[in-house]
């Protein structure tokens, strides 16, 4: 925490008259209910209480006690609820207030509820519960495939090293061509690791796409389903279909031209599909809108 100089108190004098005056020890250092005086008044200008890292900790973990009883969900779904708010990010300054201020929220909330009784009281319950785990849903389901597309384009980042390092050489020989005419699979995993940046971020831009704008959002699925079959397509052709060709030694060169001119197919296609995408994110899928003013 960065303090400034206002935060203390900046004392000046004349440092000669305090140091040579001729006053007797009590004036010098004054008398016992002036020290006692003096020390209540320093106590009193402290305004603010130092947590260390284990009483951070406690009061985490007490606002994550209250949320899940207070919600009617596990820990582990208010550990994500928090999350999602950027509640308990440690990155996040006064992060320990806001868990406060959730809780606080809550148990108001809570407290105001109990004057429901029988039934109606359990329905109201229910119905909280069940709302709260349905954010939670929705965000793992955004979340998950963002992750997942991200393992995929790390992945894909290692086969396309493996296939410059090892592969290229292989098929080379195996084909009598020279490893200039095998640029093609080399574009077509760069194509793959792109795809899949796009993808990744496109399912950020769909989480945050308002529920309400139903037309806009049936066009982003369209459009983010039409490119993640088409990616799927290149990826498999790329990575099973072109190891076929790495392994066996029989094949004859007409069906390697022929896995030649499919890749290179579907690689235009699968670029052409997010080219798409990416430009219909871009302008906010505005078409949409000047649809619907039709």
């Amino acid at each position: 925490m960065d303090y400034s100089d206002d935060d203390g108190t900046l004392y000046t004098g004349s440092g000669e008259e305090n140091l040579y005056s001729d006053h007797t020890a009590e004036s010098d250092y004054g008398t016992e209910e002036d020290m006692h005086n003096d020390s209540t008044s320093k106590r009193a200008q402290l305004s603010y209480v130092v947590l260390k890292e284990e009483d951070i900790r406690e009061h985490q973990k007490a606002g994550v006690e209250q949320v899940s009883m207070v919600l009617s969900i596990n820990q582990v779904e208010a550990i994500i609820l928090l999350l999602h708010y950027q509640i308990m990010n440690p990155k996040t300054r006064f992060g320990y207030l806001r868990i406060q201020s959730l809780v606080q929220t809550a148990t108001v909330i809570s407290r105001r509820t109990k004057d429901f009784e029988g039934d109606d009281e359990t329905k109201f319950k229910r119905k909280r519960a069940k709302r709260a785990k349905k954010t939670i849903d929705r965000y793992m389901h955004y979340y998950e495939r963002w992750g997942n597309n991200q393992s995929s384009r790390l992945k894909a980042m290692e086969d396309l090293k493996k296939l410059q390092v090892v592969q290229l050489k292989k098929l080379s020989v195996k084909q009598c061509i020279s490893q200039t005419q095998l640029q093609f699979t080399v574009d077509a995993w760069l194509q793959i690791i792109e795809c899949r940046r796009v993808l990744k971020w496109s399912y950020s831009y769909g989480y945050y796409l308002p529920q309400e704008e139903r037309t806009k959002k049936q066009f982003f699925e369209y459009l983010q389903g039409e490119a993640e079959v088409g990616l799927e397509r290149l990826h498999h052709c790329a990575e099973e279909e072109l190891q076929h060709f790495v392994d066996e030694t029989d094949d004859l060169s007409t069906d390697f031209d022929d896995f030649r001119k499919k890749l290179i197919g579907l690689t235009k296609v699968t670029k052409t599909y997010f080219e798409n995408l990416v430009k219909a994110l871009e302008n906010d899928l505005a078409d949409v809108a000047v649809d619907d003013c039709k």
